[in-house]
Order: structure tokens, then C-alpha cells, then sequence
């Protein structure tokens, strides 16, 4: 559980785990997305995936081991249906790299809340508040926004095309399976702590969440590698090309370092604290993206970026502010109870 008191050696330590991998994990990412490799480029996302999956796989168990969790009592069928939508978002994530700039994917990707709220409200019949609302509505402003303008000399224009529609279709795949995930982990981490409770156990480490899931996920990678005829190709093209495989190298290895710091920073300090992390760490991504490639983003899209960026913080600051209403009003009638006691 966090700490009462505040650590900010850890919390240094844990936003510099995060920023530190998830840069390098961004940077790589376009990297293998754009890079001509002597002419040809990588398009071999689910090989992509298989490294992703299976470098994660085995950090995650190494940090089951080194910290001596005990095993998790919940079915395993449960982490495998978790890692169906998992896999599938990072597929269309790294698939519509191809379509749109690394700016777009990032922007588009931070407004997760959106297809999260949908999700909530008409299949598990959730209720938001209207701040909730508001911020979803300028986060979906802001990402329409983004995606339309773009620059043309000293002006800006509002642009569609075929490969901007594929990619933003590809994107919006993504954040109907990122919608999914969240809520399957959340109710596999619960029922896991509630079984622990009943058993008078530790509950099971989050760490099983992250080996498990990528386990099923490795998978699954390798079965449409194998079902989609790449296999052949992917394998030759890495044989030619033999620098790919260092960018693979380092996506996969940044990306599961990435995870471990973020269930870090859940465990101790909380959602809100992860999400105020995760959102500048896009940011700081983003910008990563335009110095190191030379994207160029019109004043509009910056507008628009801080749309989604801003939309994403006040939602969870608010988030934050009614969670905390409703724990000191729990704190207030266990404290009647005992009196009355």
C-alpha cells in the first residue's frame, strides 16, 4: 500500500525509471517504424510484439523472483483473456506507425479516458460526473484537431487522406482494446487481493499481472506471426539486416523496464501520482519525437495537444478530489461506529 509518508527520494527514483524507459522505448519505436534499412523498411509488427512480449515476460519473472511473491491463487485463464485485448492495442498501436507521425499516435493514445468512459458507461453502467464529461469532450477536441491541422507553408490546413484514415482507424482499435484492459486488470488485482484476505495471505505481487499476461501475449504474438505467412520474411529480413534487430533489442528491453517502474509508482503512490507522471512523460515524448525525426506541428496542433494533455490531468485531479471525499466519509462513520461502541 503507499506510504503515509510521502517518499521523494522514491518518487525521484520511480519518474526517472519511467522517463528513462519510456523515452528510449518512444524513440525506438518510431526508430524500427521509419528507418530504411538499407533501402527497406521494417514491417513486421508481430515480430515486433514477440520481442516485446517475451523480453517482459522475462523481467517480469526475474522481479517475481528477486522479490519473493508469493503465487497468485487467481485462475490462469483470467491473465489469458486479459492478454487478448493487450496484445491487440500494442499490434494496432505499432501497425499505425506506418500510416501516421509518432506525434499523432502519442496525442491520440493519451486520450484513452474517452473509449475508458464509453466502456464504463454503456456496458458496465458506470456514472461519471460532469467535470468527467467536460474533460472527455476537450480531450476528443483536442485529438480531432490535432489529426486535422497540420502545417502548409506559413499557414495551416485542414487535411484527410487515405493513410491518415487508416492510421486513425488503427489508433481507434487500439483505444477500444485499451479500454477493455484496465478494467479486466483491476478485476483480476482485486479479486486476487480479496481471495488473499480470505485466506489470511500476502496478496500476490502485480508483478504476476505483468509476467503472466506477457507470457499468454508472447503467445499470441507468435501464433499470428505464424498465421500471417510473415515468419519467413520477418526472420530473412532481420538476417540481411542485422541493425534492426539492436533497435528491437533496445524497444523491448526500454519497454519492460518501462512497466516495472510503473507498477512501482502504482504500489506506492497511486493513480493519481502515475497518471500526473504518465501524462508528462507523453508530453516530453512527444517533443522527443519532433527534435529527433524534424516533425513539424503548426500552432493549432500545439493548441490541440494541450487540449488533450490538460483534458487528461483535470480529469484525474478530479478523479483524485471525489476518491478522497468518499474515503474521509468512510473514516467518519467507521469513527461514529466506534464511538457508539
Amino acid at each position: 500500500m503507499p506510504n503515509e509518508r510521502f517518499d521523494f527520494s522514491r518518487l525521484g527514483f520511480v519518474v526517472a525509471g519511467i522517463y528513462g524507459g519510456w523515452f528510449v522505448f518512444g524513440y525506438f519505436q518510431e526508430k524500427v517504424a521509419v528507418t530504411e534499412y538499407e533501402g527497406q523498411r521494417f514491417t513486421f509488427v508481430p515480430l515486433l510484439m514477440l520481442a516485446q512480449c517475451a523480453v517482459s515476460t522475462a523481467v517480469g519473472a526475474l522481479a517475481l523472483v528477486l522479490t519473493g511473491a508469493s503465487p497468485t491463487r487467481i485462475p490462469t485463464v483470467r491473465y489469458l483473456k486479459v492478454s487478448v485485448p493487450c496484445l491487440s492495442a500494442m499490434l494496432c498501436t505499432n501497425k499505425a506507425l506506418h500510416y501516421v507521425p509518432f506525434p499523432l499516435q502519442v496525442i491520440a493514445k493519451s486520450g484513452k479516458m474517452v473509449p475508458v468512459m464509453a466502456y464504463g458507461r454503456f456496458v458496465q453502467k458506470k456514472q461519471y460526473s460532469p467535470m468527467e464529461y467536460l474533460c472527455a469532450i476537450l480531450v476528443t477536441a483536442g485529438v480531432v484537431g490535432f489529426a486535422m491541422f497540420k502545417n502548409k507553408g506559413a499557414g495551416t490546413e485542414v487535411a484527410f487522406d487515405a493513410s491518415l484514415m487508416t492510421g486513425l482507424l488503427l489508433l481507434g482499435m487500439a483505444l477500444l482494446c485499451d479500454a477493455m484492459t484496465p478494467n479486466m486488470q483491476e478485476a483480476i488485482n482485486q479479486d486476487a487481493k480479496k481471495l488473499a484476505l480470505e485466506l489470511g495471505e500476502e496478496p500476490p505481487s502485480s508483478f504476476h499481472l505483468m509476467t503472466l499476461s506477457n507470457m499468454f501475449s508472447t503467445g499470441w504474438s507468435l501464433a499470428v506471426l505464424a498465421l500471417s505467412g510473415q515468419m519467413a520474411d520477418a526472420i530473412n529480413f532481420c538476417v540481411e539486416h542485422p541493425a534492426v534487430l539492436k533497435d528491437i533489442a533496445f524497444f523491448a528491453l526500454s519497454s519492460s523496464i518501462g512497466q516495472i517502474f510503473i507498477y512501482q509508482s502504482q504500489y506506492y503512490f497511486g493513480g493519481l501520482t502515475t497518471t500526473t507522471i504518465g501524462v508528462t512523460r507523453k508530453f516530453f515524448t512527444m517533443l522527443i519525437s519532433i527534435v529527433a525525426y524534424g516533425h513539424v506541428i503548426s500552432l493549432a496542433q500545439w493548441v490541440c495537444a494541450l487540449c488533450v494533455f490538460g483534458g487528461v490531468t483535470i480529469a484525474g485531479i478530479d478523479k483524485h478530489r471525489r476518491n478522497s471525499k468518499i474515503e474521509q466519509g468512510h473514516k467518519g462513520i467507521e469513527r461514529q461506529e466506534l464511538k457508539l461502541e
